[in-house]
């Protein structure tokens, strides 16, 4: 971590803790912001800052690669900015979207089952963005997001002669979210060792605008070199996050490709994956590609489609919940359902399907699970799963469930301490007590289970009390 923070172009030291003053500036300037409509009431005192510590650093190995290199990741949580920037990661989401952006596994799967490369030799390959989030130009993303939300610059920024006040409101709101935009990434600080040290450029990994800015610079990138992708043989591209998946012309020069991913920006780099075996993984997919074949009396027609099953990356522990833990019964159930309903979704043949199931069955069985109970989880999860499609399938169904759903009462959320059958018999009888008392009120216990045994044994450095507030 040591020699990453000495990267002076990422990082600099700084000499003492600038937390209280840069919070009671925040603090001034939200209020200034209330009082002039720009931000609501509810939102100022959600991102107004109390009781302020500075950020901890920290490192993340990642095991899946060579001599485990180091994630650096920055927790924002009690910072003064980290409110503000879940503010505005929530009131700019929308920037985010674009056609080229995994948004779902599981509709990127639909969408690959219904691709078809007709007399067309293609290949597949992915690429990686080497350490984006430490990389984002803040000052470039930040004019991008500008530009989104007010247009191209105003005069009224570049007249010397006219005072803010002046301005339009367009270039006001623009001039008022530049600054909230610049405080909740520029001014960000933090603790490492003792050290007080500030991110000067990319954005932070724990931050809550760090999707949004990767996003909207990535968005910015692949839009500007989307023409000679195309030209270079590229015909299909999708994105997540830092992940590139491409499915390109059998004879493309990938080299030339990876030239021109990373002419745009020195600081964006990327990395390439070549498929094998016709197969490729993907997130959490592994896509296979099938050359099929269909003979006419005058002509062959070739055509390419895609299978996708589950891909696990090497470094997989195989760690599930136990079943012996002393948690209440649904999350066990859970813990299963989810692997099975994956395996449903992403396996597109029955045979990988049968696979996969056989897998969570050892998998579970390995951590205690009951035969009989995973196999009627698989059971109850498939049939489930058919119900829906088959009513998706009936307009009929979906109207009637539709009006169901529009006929129950509002849902009431009670959290109960877990503490073995006695929090299950107790749920059982406020259900009871609230169908006679109250039938048009919908009542769900939440069993909460005790401290788990690592919570007792934190991984983060504690703030020293000389950083603390009310001590």
């Amino acid at each position: 971590m040591e020699k990453i923070l000495s990267d002076t172009r990422t990082f600099i030291r700084l000499d003492s803790d600038p937390t209280i003053q840069k919070e009671e500036r925040l603090q001034r300037k939200l209020l200034k912001l209330k009082d002039s409509g720009f931000i609501t009431e509810n939102e100022y005192y959600f991102a107004r800052p109390v009781g302020s510590q500075p950020g901890k650093a920290y490192g993340l190995p990642k095991i899946h690669k060579d001599c485990a290199p180091l994630r650096p990741i920055i927790s924002a949580c009690n910072t003064f900015s980290y409110k503000l920037s879940k503010l505005l990661a929530k009131k700019l989401k929308h920037l985010r979207t674009n056609p080229s952006i995994v948004t779902d596994t599981f509709k990127f799967v639909d969408e690959l089952k219904n691709l078809e490369f007709t007399n067309e030799k293609i290949k597949m390959v992915s690429f990686d963005v080497i350490s984006l989030f430490t990389k984002v130009p803040l000052a470039r993303t930040t004019q991008l997001i500008l530009e989104k939300m007010y247009g191209p610059e105003h005069t009224c920024l570049y007249d010397k002669g006219m005072k803010q006040d002046e301005w339009c409101t367009n270039c006001k709101h623009r001039s008022e979210l530049k600054w909230l935009l610049d405080t909740a990434t520029k001014e960000s600080h933090f603790l490492f060792n003792k050290k007080i040290y500030r991110q000067i450029d990319g954005i932070a990994m724990g931050s809550p605008l760090g999707p949004l800015f990767a996003d909207v610079y990535m968005n910015y990138l692949l839009s500007k070199l989307e023409r000679r992708l195309k030209h270079n043989g590229v015909l299909y591209l999708k994105r997540y996050v830092d992940d590139c998946f491409a499915i390109i012309r059998e004879n493309t020069d990938t080299d030339k490709l990876l030239d021109i991913l990373n002419s745009f920006d020195t600081d964006i780099q990327f990395t390439v994956e070549h498929e094998i075996d016709n197969s490729i993984p993907f997130l959490d997919i592994s896509i296979t590609r099938t050359l099929n074949t269909l003979r006419k009396k005058e002509s062959t027609i070739e055509s390419n489609s895609f299978s996708t099953s589950i891909y696990r990356k090497p470094t997989f522990t195989g760690l599930l919940l136990n079943w012996n833990s002393f948690v209440p019964h649904s999350y066990k159930v859970s813990a299963i359902n989810s692997m099975i309903y994956r395996a449903i979704r992403i396996c597109s043949s029955y045979s990988s399907m049968d696979k996969e199931f056989q897998f969570v069955k050892d998998l579970a069985l390995v951590n205690d699970y009951p035969l009989r109970f995973i196999e009627c989880q698989i059971k109850k999860t498939l049939n489930r799963y058919l119900e829906k499609s088959n009513m998706l399938n009936n307009s009929n169904n979906k109207q009637t469930k539709s009006v169901d759903n529009s006929s129950r009462g509002p849902q009431i959320l009670i959290d109960l301490p877990y503490i073995g059958k006695q929090t299950n018999n107790l749920s059982k009888q406020i259900i009871g007590l609230a169908k006679v008392t109250r039938p048009g009120l919908h009542i769900q216990p939440i069993s909460r289970p005790p401290r788990s045994v690592t919570s007792f044994f934190p991984g983060n450095d504690k703030t020293p009390k000389d950083y603390q507030s009310n001590v």
